[in-house]
């Protein structure tokens, strides 16, 4: 019966060729990463590897408890800790700062 077979899932493999017209917005995304990559490979750092950027390097995860520990609950809600699933991004520099304190 059609109805007790599994899914199939679909993938996008830009390799195989260009995308569907109904999802041709792949297209943009995979050019708009490759060319993000080339930058990437472009920038030098230290000892001659490859740098990264991500949105979160200068931040530091803590979880309800680390910030129970740390006393800083007046925090949660601001901007300097920044919620994300179950737990809060805060910035380095301040973590540190805390961390010399507490």
């Amino acid at each position: 019966c059609a109805g007790e077979q599994s899914k199939v899932q679909s993938f996008y493999c830009p390799v195989l060729g260009a995308a569907p017209k109904w999802c041709s917005f792949l297209d943009n995304i995979t050019e708009e990463l490759e060319e993000k990559d080339g930058m990437l490979e472009n920038k030098v750092g230290d000892a001659g590897a490859a740098t990264t950027e991500t949105i979160y390097e200068d931040y530091k995860f803590l979880t309800r408890s680390e910030i129970d520990q740390l006393g800083i609950q007046n925090l949660v809600g601001t901007p300097l800790l920044r919620g994300y699933m179950h737990g809060f991004f805060i910035h380095v520099g301040l973590y540190n700062r805390v961390r010399a304190v507490a």
